[in-house]
C-alpha cells in the first residue's frame, strides 16, 4: 500500500525550483504545462488595462505570473493565478505578504491554455469564485479567457 504525503501551503512555499510550474491541489503537487505565447499576450494585455485602471484610481494592487493564492485549506490548495486585483489590500503597511495569501482578490482572471481541459478550468474558476469577496465597489468578479 502506498501512502501519500500531504503538503501544506506553508510547506509548498518553502520548496525550491523543483516545484516551479506546479500548483498545490488538495495537498498534492501537480505539474502544470508552461503557458503558450498567446496565453502570455492575453495576460499582458489584461495587466496593462487593469494597471491603468488602478493608477487612475490611485490605489490597489495587481499581481500576475502565477502568483500563489490559497483557495482551499485542510487540505490546502494553492493556485497560480494569471492576473488578480486587490482593491483594498488588508495589510495596513502596504507590503505584500511573504507567503501565499489566503486574501481573496476582488478580480481574478484565468486564461485558458489550449492544452487545458474545460473541466480543469471549471474547477479552478469555481475555487476563485468561492474566495472572491463581495464588495460594494461593483468591481468584484472573475474573468475567464
Amino acid at each position: 500500500m502506498t501512502t501519500r504525503t500531504i503538503m501544506t501551503a506553508a510547506e509548498f512555499f518553502q520548496t525550491g525550483p523543483e516545484t516551479d510550474g506546479c500548483e498545490l491541489v488538495r495537498g498534492e503537487v501537480v505539474r502544470m504545462p508552461p503557458p503558450s505565447r498567446e496565453h502570455g499576450r492575453i495576460c499582458g494585455n489584461l495587466v496593462f488595462v487593469l494597471k491603468s485602471y488602478l493608477k487612475q484610481r490611485g490605489s490597489g494592487e495587481l499581481v500576475c505570473n502565477d502568483s500563489g493564492v490559497v483557495t482551499q485549506q485542510n487540505p490546502d490548495t494553492v493556485r497560480g493565478i494569471d492576473v488578480a486585483v486587490f482593491l483594498t489590500p488588508r495589510r495596513a503597511d502596504g507590503t505584500l505578504p511573504e507567503v501565499y495569501s489566503a486574501e481573496p482578490p476582488d478580480l481574478a482572471a484565468e486564461v485558458r491554455s489550449p492544452s487545458q481541459r474545460w473541466r480543469e478550468m471549471h474547477v479552478k474558476v469555481s475555487e476563485y469564485l468561492e474566495t472572491i469577496r463581495k464588495e460594494p465597489s461593483g468591481f468584484s468578479g472573475l474573468a475567464s479567457c
